[in-house]
C-alpha cells in the first residue's frame, strides 16, 4: 500500500513538469505553486533528517516521504526530451538553497541523506536508462 501511495505522489509531481514546460510564460503562479511544493518537501526532508529525533535511513517509516521530489527529478532528467533537464535543474538548486538557509551553510546542507539520495540518483542517470 506504501509503494502505491509514493508511486501516485511521484507521478503526481512528475507530470508537473511539462505542465511548467509549456505554462511558465502563461501564468507565473503556476511556478510559485511549484517553487512551494520543492521548498515543503524540502523542510520535511530537513526536519525528519536533520531534526531532534533523526531518522538513520532514507525513508521515513511513516508520514510524509520527501525523497519522492528526488526520485520525480531523477525521472524528468532521465526522460528523453531533454527540456526537461533545465526545470529539474533549477528545481535542485532550490533544494539547495532551502536546505543551506535553514541549515546555515551549504556544507551542513550537503551532509544531509537528502542530499546524499540525490547524488545518488543523479550518478545513477548516467549508467541507467530510466526511459526504457
Amino acid at each position: 500500500m506504501r509503494d502505491k501511495r509514493r508511486n501516485s505522489y511521484i507521478n503526481a509531481i512528475t507530470l508537473r513538469f511539462p505542465c511548467l514546460k509549456f505554462a511558465l510564460h502563461i501564468c507565473g503562479m503556476r511556478k510559485l505553486c511549484y517553487v512551494a511544493v520543492v521548498r515543503h518537501c524540502t523542510m520535511i526532508a530537513i526536519a525528519q533528517q536533520a531534526g531532534p529525533f533523526p531518522y538513520k535511513q532514507y525513508y521515513s517509516m511513516s508520514g510524509i516521504d520527501p525523497l519522492v521530489l528526488i526520485d520525480a527529478l531523477s525521472v524528468c532528467m532521465g526522460h528523453e526530451e531533454k527540456e526537461l533537464c533545465k526545470p529539474a535543474q533549477l528545481r535542485i538548486g532550490l533544494i539547495l538553497d532551502t536546505s543551506a538557509n535553514i541549515l546555515g551553510s551549504e556544507e551542513r546542507a550537503c551532509r544531509l541523506p537528502l542530499m546524499q539520495y540525490l547524488a545518488e540518483k543523479m550518478t545513477a542517470l548516467c549508467y541507467e536508462r530510466p526511459c526504457c
